[in-house]
């Protein structure tokens, strides 16, 4: 991966960050597993969309996964990119491409599910 590539993923993800409510919806979490430290978490559909939207091979991995444990539903997903203002998005994708993402991502998990 090119410099290039990583400031553009970078910019990408700081602008999927902007999604109107995401601070609200981060999960803290405090726990014995972190030493009874606070950590603050993208809300599991926050984390997904951003994945979604990078695209690369591991993040598909991951959404896989998570559609499959059905930690996340596909209806939502959808939801969030019909909701996504498409001028925020990347260079080169679109919301047509993103939903269809989703719905590779829903026919290999239910194959492997």
């Amino acid at each position: 991966m090119t410099r290039q590539d990583l400031e553009h993923l970078i910019r990408a993800s700081c602008k999927l960050l902007e999604a109107d409510g995401w601070e609200d919806r981060l999960i803290t979490i405090c726990n014995e597993n972190t030493n009874h430290k606070s950590g603050r978490c993208l809300d599991p559909y926050d984390l997904a969309f951003s994945k979604l939207v990078a695209g690369r091979q591991k993040d598909m991995i991951v959404l896989e996964n998570l559609l499959r444990q059905g930690i996340i539903k596909p209806g939502r997903l959808r939801s969030m990119v019909d909701q996504f203002p498409e001028q925020r998005l990347p260079d080169g994708l679109s919301k047509d491409g993103l939903l269809a993402r989703i719905s590779g991502l829903q026919a290999r998990a239910a194959r492997h599910g």
